[in-house]
């Protein structure tokens, strides 16, 4: 973080490199439950990044590591895409229904 404001990048520069960093080594089951979560910690735009940025991390591993990662990556990302096209929310502001919503109903 020190780096990028040092050479003066961007706030939302600095943020996507910093939750990148942050959350590159996560890996999770190829559920909708963890997808679900981990697009909700990470944020809609880093889980994009972190998706398209996984495989190369990856492919610097061993080989054993990356044989037992592709089968669960394309889980993950098959999963994701089901999410997405299910329209399914992953967030509070998603939800259909809000605290003012819950406080007229009694």
């Amino acid at each position: 973080e020190a780096f990028l404001r040092e050479y003066r990048f961007d706030n939302r520069t600095l943020h996507l490199v910093t939750e990148l960093i942050r959350h590159h080594d996560d890996r999770f089951p190829p559920t909708p439950a963890s997808v679900r979560r981990a697009m909700n910690i990470m944020g809609e735009e880093v889980f994009d990044l972190y998706l398209r940025f996984t495989p190369a991390d990856n492919s610097a591993k061993s080989c054993a590591a990356n044989d037992e990662f592709a089968p669960r990556y394309a889980g993950v990302v098959r999963e994701a895409a089901a999410i997405r096209a299910r329209g399914d929310c992953f967030t509070l502001k998603e939800l259909a229904v809000n605290g003012g919503d819950l406080i007229r109903a009694g």
